[in-house]
């Protein structure tokens, strides 16, 4: 069965195999899980939720982890949210956004160490 949608979470949970066209042409035809985790480009990954590129690696804000010390980054901004607070890292002069637990500390300006967590992302 082929199903057209434009709700990207709908395609993902629903699918076996997941189409993503951009300006009508396939960019990009895998499984949801290759989709989400392993996206071909800035496109296909923005479609799936938020995204940054570094060092050549689309990194969902899930695999930045606070735990490691393999980068410093400077908080620029953070939202609090109830599973998470979204917080934006500038780490040499690229912006990044990452996942920190609700009851960490964060302010504007702070340094924090942080890995990436390489089993989940990919290099292009």
């Amino acid at each position: 069965m082929i199903l057209v949608t434009h709700d990207p979470d709908y395609a993902l949970e629903l699918a076996d195999k997941v189409a993503v066209l951009e300006a009508g042409e396939i960019v990009q035809f895998d499984t949801p899980e290759a989709i989400y985790f392993n996206p071909k480009n800035k496109y296909v990954a923005s479609l799936f939720g938020p995204c940054s590129e570094f060092e050549g690696i689309f990194l969902r804000p899930e695999y930045v982890d606070f735990k490691g010390s393999t980068y410093t980054g400077e908080v620029i901004s953070f939202i609090n949210g109830p599973k998470h607070k979204v917080v934006d890292l500038l780490v040499n002069q690229q912006e990044i956004i990452a996942y920190a637990d609700p009851e960490m500390t964060l302010e504007i300006g702070q340094s924090l160490n942080f890995a990436i967590n390489q089993k989940k992302s990919k290099k292009r």
